[in-house]
């Protein structure tokens, strides 16, 4: 959907910018046509710049990309149970009904707790090793329930750590970016996941007659939220040495000042 989407505001871009002509009155002596020439491409041109000009923008994208891209995982789990299983209809939404209230729950109980005891950029980390080594367990999902289940509770409730993201995200850029970034975010997230349901449901990766064959789509999920997931702790990482050295540094120069204090108190 997100797909057919995008597609259609690049026919309409295209279609304003080459069929209607420009209605306002140009103001610096250009005429109107170049000046609406200038505007589109000013809104295309945009998001790639700000993604060229931003190291940290890149690996963080690439990352919600991967991420992304294992979303569609869930979008053939209701067939999944029933053919591996032999669950009937609605019986996965028996059993998943309460993840919202998971999520919910972790995101107003444990958030503000995680935020006093840890940085943004630790809490991300902690949710990159949880959420990988949940969807390891979720490998074994053709073999018993629980290793469906029980993995996607675990997700659901590191929630929690949504805010932190957002908070470490911010903390790269300044007010005057943000807005963009967050878009391009947005933007990649959609198609990324628009693309992930194509990928899962295909014929090559979704066959659940074999148990074997049925841990294909569980398998791919892994590998791309491992890679994923390596790509933004690498970010967290550094952050967090980063800042580390910062805390070091300061307090050298704090016990520096406090010695040099002490010394000319002594000389007076």
């Amino acid at each position: 959907v997100w797909l057919v989407l995008f597609f259609a505001l690049v026919v309409d871009v295209l279609f304003v910018w080459f069929c209607l002509p420009e209605t306002l009155a140009p103001t610096d002596g250009r005429d109107g046509a170049s000046k609406a020439d200038l505007t589109v491409l000013c809104i295309i041109k945009d998001p790639f710049e700000l993604v060229a000009s931003e190291p940290f923008l890149r690996l963080w994208l690439l990352s919600v990309i991967l991420t992304s891209l294992a979303a569609g995982l869930s979008g053939i789990l209701a067939s999944f149970t029933i053919v591996v299983y032999g669950w009937r209809p609605g019986d996965l939404q028996a059993f998943t009904w309460f993840s919202i209230l998971l999520r919910v729950g972790s995101i107003g109980l444990l958030s503000p707790y995680a935020q006093k005891i840890g940085s943004s950029a630790a809490i991300v980390l902690v949710q990159v090793v949880a959420t990988v080594v949940a969807n390891l367990v979720q490998v074994f999902a053709p073999f018993s329930p629980a290793a469906l289940l029980g993995p996607a509770y675990v997700v659901d409730t590191l929630a929690f750590a949504s805010p932190a993201n957002a908070a470490f995200l911010s903390t790269k850029f300044g007010s005057c970016k943000q807005a963009r970034v967050i878009a391009v975010q947005h933007l990649c997230s959609n198609l990324s996941t628009s693309l992930s349901i194509a990928i899962f449901s295909s014929p090559i990766i979704f066959r659940p007659v074999q148990r074997s064959s049925a841990t294909r789509p569980f398998v791919l999920a892994f590998l791309l939220s491992l890679a994923g997931g390596a790509v933004k702790a690498r970010l967290a990482i550094s952050h967090l040495r980063t800042f580390s050295g910062y805390c070091i540094h300061r307090h050298s120069r704090r016990g520096e000042a406090q010695t040099l204090g002490q010394e000319f108190t002594q000389y007076n």
